[in-house]
């Protein structure tokens, strides 16, 4: 009687575990994937800088480029 009892309450615990596994695994999978968006929005936001960045540097020379050209037409 209590060795059936034991094996019922085996046979309990391995389901509970095997739910436990199946959660987990849904669990890591949305992470994963959440990861990867995560991962991709860095890349574009740090291709959007790169981009804000060249602009501000070619705005910073055209400007140095203008205040040349103001000096000379003044002189």
């Amino acid at each position: 009687m209590k060795k059936k009892y034991l094996t019922v309450l085996k046979a309990e615990a391995e389901i509970t575990v095997e739910k436990l596994k199946d959660k987990l695994t849904a669990l890591y999978g949305q992470g994963a994937s959440e990861l990867e968006t995560l991962k991709n929005r860095c890349s574009d936001l740090t291709q959007k800088l790169s981009e804000q960045i060249l602009k501000t540097e070619e705005f910073k020379s055209l400007s140095n480029h203008l205040k040349e050209l103001k000096d000379n037409a003044e002189a």
